[in-house]
């Protein structure tokens, strides 16, 4: 169902990652910390069609990172894709910079 143009779309954001996963040559200390990264491609990859996404709450956020709904108001997306420069320690963007769409949605952006 999508949200009215009078509500916001506010979003909550985490980022996580299993650290078991974590090459240790691929990190390095920062002043937020040690920062590690892995490449992992996407393999056998299956497109979900627009039915799923909206069973699963799927979103698009910003045209380029994926979310998902935690209810009517509330989307969960990487804090990356939420920064003006995209970077995890960047700032944030205004809330009415970001743009929220869903391919099950009439509406492609409140």
């Amino acid at each position: 169902m999508p949200v009215p143009a009078s509500r916001s779309v506010g979003l909550f954001v985490v980022v996580f990652s299993s650290g078991a996963a974590l090459a240790q040559d691929n990190c390095r200390d920062t002043a937020e910390g040690r920062i590690c990264s892995v490449q992992q491609p996407i393999t056998s990859g299956t497109p979900v069609d627009p039915t799923t996404q909206h069973r699963l709450g799927l979103i698009r956020v910003n045209n380029g990172c994926s979310g998902r709904l935690l209810n009517r108001n509330w989307g969960l997306t990487a804090r990356h894709c939420v920064t003006t420069d995209g970077r995890v320690s960047g700032p944030l963007m205004a809330p009415d910079q970001v743009s929220v769409s869903a391919a099950w949605a009439s509406r492609r952006t409140w």
